[in-house]
């Protein structure tokens, strides 16, 4: 049994990740200040305790790293829409950079002896091939939006961190787009749902960029996997996703599939991102090779689990 501490672990990933740590037998503390998050979300167990707390509040940061002494901290609680971030850059920077940097100062204490921060694709330059983990970043190359700079931030202080406390275990996860029930942010799966619900016509923004869509479950297994069996010292980063790519007009025309509606899509310009990069696709060749996982539900599963989930299938 580990003690795990996992901040936004009542949000979309969150939630998932610490109901799979649960049934492998460890111990649990969710942080999160449930401004996406649902405490709903979470499985009933003795293991798991539960504070409701920002991720800048350090008086409280430091009073549950004292009282639950983990061994091991999954950082995943960030501002994580885009459109928010872009319209709130300077909330965003505090709470993603300065949040990261909150949760690094706590885990110098030596107990903690891994510590994984959710990084996000969005590190990527532009480019039409699959991303490897070897590419170079630099916060002046990524798709421009404050996000993918402020996850550049997390990555740089962890390697820094990792330097600095060399007996330790430093990951960043490099996550492509998740997609499956519990999600708390208007992304465009969960738009499309939503049009759904309103008839036959989606009204969409762009439509023809491909993303890699994983499965939110198969993305949890992944980073469970990491927090328990990985062991090599300092930095290192992964990605996480299906290692294919989807356009909206291939999510549209696989929902229609599965539901047996004859759905149209729509074309809205106040719905389009002015900058939108065409191709976001994973190589996860390397998180295969170390911890031997690899997605187990196919796209098209994923999305009949949601639909079923939010009552648009029986």
């Amino acid at each position: 049994m580990q003690r795990i501490l996992v901040t936004g672990g009542a949000g979309f990933i969150g939630s998932w990740l610490v109901k799979n740590l649960l049934e492998s037998g460890h111990e649990i503390l969710v942080y999160d200040s449930l401004e996406r998050g649902k405490p709903e979300f979470l499985p009933d167990s003795a293991n798991l305790r539960f504070v409701k707390g920002d991720i800048l509040d350090e008086k409280m940061l430091s009073a549950v790293f004292e009282g639950f002494q983990p061994q091991i901290v999954i950082h995943l609680a960030a501002m994580h829409f885009i459109p928010d971030c872009v319209a709130k850059p300077r909330l965003a920077l505090r709470i993603n950079a300065e949040g990261a940097q909150a949760i690094l100062d706590e885990c110098k204490r030596s107990c903690v002896k891994k510590v994984i921060i959710a990084s996000s694709a969005a590190v990527y330059p532009i480019r039409e091939l699959p991303h490897k983990e070897s590419e170079p970043i630099n916060a002046s190359e990524v798709y421009d939006n404050v996000y993918s700079v402020t996850k550049v931030v997390n990555e740089r202080l962890l390697d820094e961190f990792s330097k600095r406390y060399a007996d330790k275990v430093c990951i960043g996860l490099r996550i492509f787009n998740a997609f499956g029930p519990h999600e708390t942010n208007p992304h465009l799966i969960p738009d499309i749902i939503s049009e759904l619900k309103n008839g036959d016509i989606i009204r969409l923004g762009n439509t023809e960029s491909e993303r890699d869509y994983v499965y939110v479950e198969d993305l949890a297994d992944a980073i469970a996997k990491l927090a328990i069996n990985y062991s090599q010292l300092g930095f290192d980063v992964f990605n996480i996703g299906a290692g294919q790519g989807h356009s909206a007009v291939d999510i549209v025309k696989a929902i229609a599939q599965l539901t047996g509606r004859p759905l149209r899509i729509e074309h809205v310009e106040t719905k389009k991102r002015k900058i939108d990069r065409k191709f976001l696709i994973a190589d996860i060749s390397k998180i295969r090779e170390a911890t031997g996982w690899q997605p187990k539900t196919s796209f098209e599963e994923g999305l009949s689990r949601l639909l079923k989930y939010e009552g648009l299938v029986k």
